[in-house]
C-alpha cells in the first residue's frame, strides 16, 4: 500500500499489518451482543486465542457457549487475559479486573464514551477499531473471504509505571508500509484491524477524539434527521394511496441506490452548499475537528478522488 499523502487519511491492507504483535495473545471478549460476536468470531476464525466473559448463567454466557466459546465470567475473563475487547456493557464488572498493563481494544466511540463515564480508571495502552457496517452481514463478509473496513486509533498510549509495552508488542517482522512501522501501539490497532477482517477492505487510520465528535453528531443529529425524512415521504405515499410495500420499496429502494453511489464519490459539498444554513439548522452545529480545524471545503472533483477508495473499501476484496 502506497504512504498517504502528508495531511490525508492513512489507509491499510493486508500486507500492511503485522499479526504477530497480536497472534499469541490471550483475548477476552467482555459480553456477546452482535458486534462482541462478530468480534469473538472473526478473532477465533483468524486462530487468535479469544474466550468470552459474560456473567455466569446470564443469556449472553448461553450464546456465547452455543457457539463452542471458551465462556468464563467478565472477572475471570479479563484476569486471564492480555488484551480485553469492550464494548458499552459490564464496565462495571470489567473495573475490578482490569490492570494498566492490560490492552484495551474498544468497539466502538460509543464504547469509549462509555469507558470515560464509568468507573473504570485505565492508565495502559487503549486502542479503538470499529469495524464499519451491520454486524450480521460483516461476519458474512468475513466468511465470504472479504471484509468490512474499520476505522482504527490510538485512544491512550500508556502511562502506566513500570509498564512494558517493548516486551508486550514484540514485532515478529517488519511491516510493508511505512506507516505501519510507526509506534508499537498503531502496530497493534493495524494487526487488531486485521486479525477482524477488516484489512482486507480498508483499516482507515483516525484521530480517536475527531471520531468520537463525528461519530456522535452523526447518531444523534443526522441520523434522526433521515430516519425521519424517510418516515414522512413514505407516510406521504401511503396516504396518497399506494401500497405501503411499494412505498416502503420506492423509499428504500432509492436511498440504497444513492448510498451505493455516496459510497463511491462521498457527499458533494455542492448538493449541500445552497441549503446548509437550513439543514444546520435542524441537525444543529457540527463539533469543530480536532486535527484539521482550517482544512478548506473540498470541491466535487477532489471529494469523488478521496471517495473513490472509500468505495473500493467498503466493496471489500472479492
Amino acid at each position: 500500500m502506497s504512504t498517504p499523502e502528508s495531511g490525508s487519511t492513512a489507509w491499510w491492507g493486508p500486507f500492511d499489518a503485522d499479526r504477530g504483535v497480536i497472534a499469541d495473545r490471550e483475548v477476552a471478549v467482555v459480553g456477546f451482543d452482535a458486534t462482541a460476536e462478530l468480534h469473538a468470531q472473526n478473532l477465533r476464525d483468524s486462530g487468535v486465542d479469544v474466550r468470552v466473559g459474560a456473567p455466569e448463567g446470564s443469556e449472553e454466557a448461553h450464546a456465547a457457549q452455543a457457539e463452542g466459546f471458551f465462556t468464563l465470567s467478565v472477572l475471570d475473563a479479563v484476569t486471564d487475559s492480555e488484551v480485553v475487547v469492550l464494548g458499552t456493557e459490564h464496565l462495571t464488572e470489567v473495573a475490578s479486573a482490569l490492570t494498566d498493563d492490560h490492552v484495551v481494544v474498544l468497539t466502538s466511540a460509543a464504547a469509549g464514551r462509555a469507558l470515560r463515564s464509568s468507573v473504570v480508571r485505565h492508565r495502559g495502552v487503549i486502542l479503538l477499531v470499529e469495524v464499519l457496517g451491520e454486524p450480521v452481514a460483516t461476519r458474512q463478509a468475513y466468511v465470504d473471504g472479504r471484509g468490512a473496513p474499520a476505522v482504527v486509533a490510538v485512544v491512550a498510549r500508556g502511562s502506566a509505571a513500570g509498564h512494558d509495552l517493548a516486551g508486550t508488542l514484540t514485532a515478529r517482522r517488519t511491516p510493508s508500509a511505512p506507516d505501519a512501522r510507526g509506534d508499537q501501539q498503531q502496530r497493534l490497532a493495524v494487526a487488531y484491524a486485521d486479525v477482524v477482517g477488516a484489512t482486507r477492505a480498508a483499516a482507515i487510520g483516525v484521530d480517536a477524539l475527531d471520531w468520537a465528535a463525528a461519530a456522535d453528531f452523526a447518531d444523534t443529529r443526522v441520523t434522526p434527521v433521515l430516519e425521519a425524512v424517510l418516515a414522512a415521504g413514505r407516510d406521504a405515499l401511503v396516504a396518497q394511496g399506494f401500497d405501503p410495500v411499494v412505498a416502503d420499496l420506492a423509499v428504500l429502494h432509492r436511498l440504497q441506490s444513492e448510498f451505493d453511489r455516496l459510497t463511491e464519490q462521498g457527499a458533494r459539498p455542492s448538493v449541500a452548499a445552497p441549503h446548509r444554513d437550513a439543514l444546520a439548522a435542524v441537525t444543529g452545529p457540527a463539533p469543530r475537528s480536532r486535527a484539521r480545524r482550517t482544512a478548506p471545503l473540498e470541491d466535487d472533483a477532489q471529494a469523488a478522488a478521496r471517495h473513490a477508495r472509500l468505495g473500493e473499501a467498503f466493496g471489500g476484496s472479492r
